[in-house]
């Protein structure tokens, strides 16, 4: 804004006005100020002198305006003061004299803080929290933050590079973070320093809390629950004064009672049958704190296989076949017969089941599942174990489910020198009898079996067309095989000819099929007597139990 004074005399070339760019001035700066007369300078110019009232103020003594023109510019040196003042600057010319009136104030660098204090309150231990500071410069000047001192445990400062200038208006933000290292309370202080005329050495207060973080255990970690049996799990709760907690238990196989059931006290009591997948998860969830909670996992085996671990299994949720030489497959299904699927087929049903089945008139009487590829690129193969599989068929003439395990050797190559364990097979012209044989191939002769004890008699009620679990176990002196849970004959293979294949030299693989025929014989080669079509065996999932190392 221009301030001015009227004309003070009537006549050409005199001075008509003095302004400046403003009326009040903080601090020191040079300001311009303007001149105009009544009318054009004459010839040569027109002088104008200039005067200040104040030291503070000073101006040209005097100034020129040009020839033929009515105005010219001059500067106002303002110097520093420590106390308002007033300054009257004034101008002459042509007998006419002018004058206007300036304020000056003392400049006043000032720093304000928008928190006197500053409260975490509870904070976990080693867990962080951060609160913010703004500085703002507040004041008619620059002010400069000259220091950061920070006082407490686990308090410190982010954000800042010092010394610090802040211009008038200008802000910066200051973090403020609180890693409690102990428990309970923990005061501290952030001081600011800094060019402030007032308040020069700002304390802000700052108060926190460390706590401890609840925390969950369960013990055991792991553990092998015989089926409809108990085990106790303990739970252990740190960092928090209320240490209940309650106990859940889920599966991927199972929902509810059918994966076991847990009391409030930690007792988990194992379902009477083996769920789909064989491991359970125990879960104990902290009463204080809902979203902390720690797991144990429980391996549901049958009574037989009491200690040992599940080490394999596949719930066919996702039936993962491969019909070549691939790696990372679950089952194959292609090459040599023993790893066929000819040209019966596999289909997952309902994410819940693998179904074999086969049709007269297809060319092959068998139709295969395996967890060995052709050749034995890639294989599942195991030594020793308990080895069980629920399964269903339909008990129809002509039917020949085999559930059964192979050495790696033979892969490729069904004559090959090796062993053969039938974990399974059933016969039409039987259908009352249970069959698990073990079989000693050399050069394609049978030279050792337990033919003569391979066939047991199923017990009252059981109807192979509902689900069944067929197990063996086998162990470095004996095999012996089971229907639910029932032994169904044992065999010793301590001395030759069964130590040789199964005193623990090789590794065999599972072959789960579905094959139409009797007496061993296959269906195109000799068509069993009144032969059913179509034939289709279901299996609900597969375990491989072992014992744990060493």
């Amino acid at each position: 804004m221009l301030c001015w004074s009227p004309l003070a005399a009537i006549g050409q070339s005199k001075l008509k006005s003095i302004s400046c760019a403003g009326s009040a001035f903080t601090g020191a700066g040079t300001y311009a100020g303007s001149l105009e007369l009544d009318a054009a300078a004459p010839a040569g110019g027109q002088t104008v002198t200039l005067s200040s009232s104040n030291a503070a103020v000073s101006v040209p003594a005097s100034v020129t305006v040009p020839e033929n023109a009515t105005q010219t510019a001059f500067l106002l040196s303002v110097a520093p003061v420590s106390s308002p003042q007033a300054v009257t600057v004034s101008g002459s010319a042509g007998g006419a004299t002018h004058a206007l009136s300036i304020q000056l104030y003392a400049a006043s660098p000032a720093l304000s803080i928008d928190n006197s204090s500053l409260s975490f309150g509870n904070v976990l231990l080693k867990a962080s929290a951060t609160q913010t500071v703004t500085l703002s410069s507040t004041g008619t000047e620059p002010v400069e933050v000259t220091g950061l001192s920070m006082a407490g445990p686990g308090y410190r400062f982010l954000g800042v590079k010092l010394p610090m200038t802040l211009n008038p208006g200008q802000q910066e933000t200051l973090t403020v973070v609180f890693t409690p290292l102990s428990a309970g309370a923990a005061n501290g202080s952030l001081t600011v320093y800094s060019t402030s005329r007032t308040n020069s050495r700002a304390v802000i207060a700052i108060s926190g809390t460390g706590v401890p973080a609840v925390a969950v255990a369960v013990t055991p970690a792991t553990v092998s629950a015989i089926a409809g049996t108990s085990q106790q799990f303990n739970a252990s709760v740190t960092g928090s004064s209320n240490t209940a907690v309650t106990w859940s238990v889920s599966g991927a196989g199972c929902t509810g009672p059918s994966c076991g059931t847990i009391s409030s006290s930690g007792l988990y009591s194992a379902p009477a049958a083996i769920p789909a997948s064989a491991t359970v998860v125990i879960t104990a969830t902290s009463a204080a704190n809902p979203g902390i909670s720690a797991s144990a996992s429980a391996t549901v085996v049958p009574p037989q296989a009491a200690g040992y671990q599940l080490a394999w299994e596949d719930t066919f949720s996702n039936l993962n076949l491969c019909t070549g030489i691939v790696a990372g497959c679950t089952w194959y299904g292609t090459g040599t017969p023993w790893t066929a699927t000819s040209d019966g087929t596999v289909t997952d049903e309902s994410g819940s089941y693998a179904n074999l089945s086969w049709t007269s008139g297809q060319h092959n009487s068998f139709t295969n599942l395996t967890t060995s590829s052709m050749a034995g690129t890639y294989f599942r193969a195991w030594t020793y174990g308990y080895f069980e599989i629920r399964m269903a068929f339909n008990p129809v003439a002509g039917n020949w489910p085999a559930l059964w395990m192979r050495p790696v050797q033979t892969i490729g190559d069904p004559s090959a020198n090796g062993g053969e364990l039938d974990i399974f097979e059933w016969q039409s012209q039987t259908p009352n009898e249970f069959y698990g044989t073990a079989h000693v191939w050399s050069n394609g002769a049978d030279m050792g079996n337990n033919n003569s004890s391979n066939a047991a008699q199923a017990p009252a009620g059981t109807n192979f067309a509902n689900y069944n679990n067929y197990g063996v176990l086998w162990t470095p002196t004996h095999i012996t095989w089971f229907l639910n849970n029932v032994p169904m004959g044992t065999l010793s293979t301590a001395a030759p000819p069964f130590s040789t294949v199964f005193g623990g030299s090789e590794s065999y693989f599972l072959i789960l099929g579905e094959q139409a025929g009797c007496n061993w014989i296959y269906a195109q080669d000799a068509p069993c007597p009144g032969q059913v079509s179509p034939l289709n065996m279901k299996v609900q999932w597969v375990h491989v139990y072992q014992l744990p190392p060493g």
